[in-house]
């Protein structure tokens, strides 16, 4: 079984390593931490470097890696993990609980996450980098842009768009056809009836915009 490393080692690693080991395509060599981590294990598991790790790992024969960094508001450091590990030649397998569903006519991008009790529904595309946290639900013909995090308990109705760096807060409704701009921030237990702008923060019931 090939080898994957975990780049990361907080909450959201966890459920990466489950997720990887419930599919049972890789086996998880170890972790990659930050300058000056205080342990040395997480999860189990050893903490066998940080980034200016990845080159000597991948030389020694790691080519498939799995972004552990989860996002709340910011997904910059979840994309900055990403484009890392890419610039350092590893491949991240898009990543499907087995207790999710995935339409067959459903394209996930690469390095896309999708966990437990999720529902990715007919025509969905999803770009890159992409959290779907468990038991959110993406309906048809939506399209998702890379490095978006759809959060715990999301609902989206069909042909919904959200833009690359989109944040959608755990227990949203999201109605259908809107759009959600690029960067945009929509806070925790909102319903979205109207489009939101580029980089907006909305939130609420109905979601309003609370900044640019």
């Amino acid at each position: 079984m090939p080898g994957l490393i975990v780049a990361g080692a907080g909450g959201h690693a966890g459920m990466v390593i489950d997720t990887v080991r419930a599919l049972g395509h890789f086996e998880v060599v170890g972790l990659i931490g930050q300058e000056g981590q205080p342990h040395d294990t997480a999860h189990g598991l050893p903490i066998i470097g940080t980034d200016k790790s990845l080159p000597r790992l991948f030389a020694e024969g790691i080519s498939a890696a799995a972004n552990g960094v989860g996002s709340v508001k910011d997904n910059g450091p979840r994309r900055q993990v990403y484009e890392t590990l890419k610039s350092a030649g590893f491949s991240l397998p898009t990543l499907i609980h087995p207790r999710a569903w995935v339409a067959d006519s459903a394209r996930l991008g690469e390095g896309v996450q999708v966990m437990p009790g999720a529902l990715v529904l007919r025509a969905v595309t999803i770009g890159n980098n992409t959290l779907i946290n468990s038991g959110a639900i993406v309906e048809h013909d939506s399209r998702i842009g890379a490095h978006v995090h759809i959060c715990t308990g999301v609902r989206m109705g069909g042909q919904v768009t959200i833009g690359d760096g989109g944040f959608i807060g755990v227990g949203t409704s999201v109605r259908q056809s809107v759009r959600i701009g690029a960067g945009a921030l929509v806070g925790a237990g909102s319903v979205v009836i109207d489009d939101v702008a580029d980089g907006a923060f909305v939130a609420g019931v109905p979601a309003r915009e609370v900044r640019s």
